[in-house]
């Protein structure tokens, strides 16, 4: 079960890593709608790795080691980051 999770939280996030380059680099605008969908779906997946981080530190919920924190920390603030970039990229060519 543990796994499962850990592997499907990895895999959103990245999934959004993968939705904020694509955004940034290759067609540098929010309204394709299938990305757009890529990156709620990442979204939702930032929020579910959260909330279960919280609940793992706060109830020991899934019990994930440090190894597994860190992963999905790691793997949040990469997505959060190149995220933010793309959002700020698009707002800067949408202003001039």
């Amino acid at each position: 079960m543990k796994k499962i999770v850990l592997i499907i939280l990895v895999l959103g996030c990245w999934i959004g890593n993968i939705y904020a380059s694509l955004m940034f680099y290759v067609f540098r605008s929010f309204y394709n709608s299938y990305l757009n969908l890529f990156g709620w779906i990442s979204i939702v997946f930032i929020i579910i790795a959260i909330i279960l981080l919280l609940l793992d530190l706060v109830f020991k919920f899934i019990r994930f080691n440090t190894k597994e924190k860190k992963m999905i920390l790691f793997s949040v603030l990469i997505n959060i980051v190149l995220f933010l970039i793309s959002v700020i990229y698009y707002f800067h060519e949408t202003a001039e």
